[in-house]
């Protein structure tokens, strides 16, 4: 696969690439919290905007707590909002609501009186996390590799997605899945410190990227999920794939009762007491359901994505629909894949890697036309 270099001002050019700089992220963590609890695992200094510091107590917790918009209560302090938990060693973390979080944390008060917390940290050190929640840690390195790209492609592309809310990225699938550190496998490790700065590039910039577990046997566009209007790159367009029938997704079962699915067409068939029937209506050239026609005194269209939305995307693990199926006092749905089905296949990735394949075919694999680039410093 072609390497080039790319950075932030994302501007290609032949690797390898410069020394690059620290680069950092922002992870909204906590929001919205009446108060917070913390407690450093080694020495931690806590830094006002001004430069004035106190250091945290190892072992101690800490507790937060609001008091208007320009000031906070750090455990004995008051000092101002936007303070910072500065590390006072490499790799020290800090506690938090379960997880643990290497880095800064910025505490910030809200016009409504809580408390979001910030994680800022080095993009390398914030895609182990990453990993550890999006794929297996135990699977294959490879398919960890191409994981690893991904994930850091879209991080750069989605720096300042959420700066309105005071942060870059969230914590859940809103972004991608992150809970700290501590969960990280020398496999996981490995792929990201190997492919360190390596993202993706198309046409002289960075991809847009997208990854789900299982794409049922085709990956599909993002016009599919996202709308019409969204432009679609060539490697985007979606892909055949013949490796992701190993996984315990490429074929399911989900039962839904009468009342469920009335629930979810509510909006469509008003005045229905009952539904005659439901079918599966427009698909895309991948397979997946764009729209169900519903029958009940009448025929009714309602978006495949709202309904599924509505009767729970966990229950309905994709919108690969095979078949539906009326039984007793419900309906069936047979169907294939898991998650939105846009881009990197993890499961087909699992696959392609156990047969001995490296993480530059997997990517070429699921981006057709895609480059293989580094972020580097112009």
């Amino acid at each position: 696969m072609k390497r080039t270099a790319l950075l932030a001002a994302l501007v290609l050019s032949p690797r390898p690439a410069a020394a690059a700089v620290a680069r950092t992220v922002q992870i909204g963590i906590v929001q919205g919290a009446s108060h917070l609890s913390l407690v450093a695992d080694a020495p931690f200094f806590l830094v006002e905007p001004s430069g004035v510091r106190w250091e945290l107590e190892p072992g101690r917790e800490a507790r937060v707590l609001p008091m208007n918009l320009q000031r906070i209560r750090f455990g004995p302090w008051k000092v101002a909002a936007d303070s910072k938990l500065e590390p006072g060693a490499p790799g020290a973390t800090v506690r938090v609501n379960g997880g643990r979080y290497t880095g800064s944390l910025i505490v910030r008060a809200n016009n409504d009186g809580t408390l979001s917390l910030v994680n800022e940290l080095a993009v390398e050190d914030y895609l182990k996390g990453v990993l550890a929640e999006e794929m297996e840690p135990n699977w294959p390195v490879e398919a960890l590799k191409a994981q690893a790209v991904v994930a850091r492609t879209y991080t750069y592309q989605n720096l300042d997605r959420f700066r309105t809310e005071g942060f870059d990225l969230g914590p859940d699938t809103r972004s991608q899945v992150y809970k700290g550190v501590g969960r990280e496998s020398e496999a996981i490790l490995k792929a990201v410190s190997s492919t360190r700065d390596e993202v993706l590039g198309f046409d002289g910039k960075l991809l847009s990227v997208y990854y789900h577990s299982c794409c049922g046997g085709h990956t599909t566009s993002p016009r599919s999920v996202w709308g019409k209007w969204i432009e679609v790159p060539r490697p985007l367009k979606g892909v055949k794939d013949r490796y992701c029938h190993a996984s315990p997704y490429a074929k399911w079962t989900a039962y839904f009762s009468d009342a469920d699915i009335m629930a979810a067409v509510t909006d469509q068939v008003l005045g229905a007491v009952s539904i005659d029937s439901l079918a599966v209506g427009k698909r895309d050239p991948a397979g997946f359901v764009e729209d169900f026609r519903v029958y009940a005194a009448g025929r009714s269209k309602i978006g495949a994505k709202d309904f599924r939305r509505r009767l729970g995307a966990q229950e309905l693990k994709s919108l690969k629909i095979l078949r539906i199926v009326r039984r007793s006092k419900g309906v069936e749905f047979i169907g294939s894949g898991l998650g939105h089905g846009v881009g990197l296949c993890q499961w087909g990735s699992r696959l392609q890697a156990e047969k001995g394949r490296k993480y530059e075919d997997i990517l070429s694999y699921y981006f057709p036309g895609s480059v293989l680039s580094v972020v580097s410093d112009k």
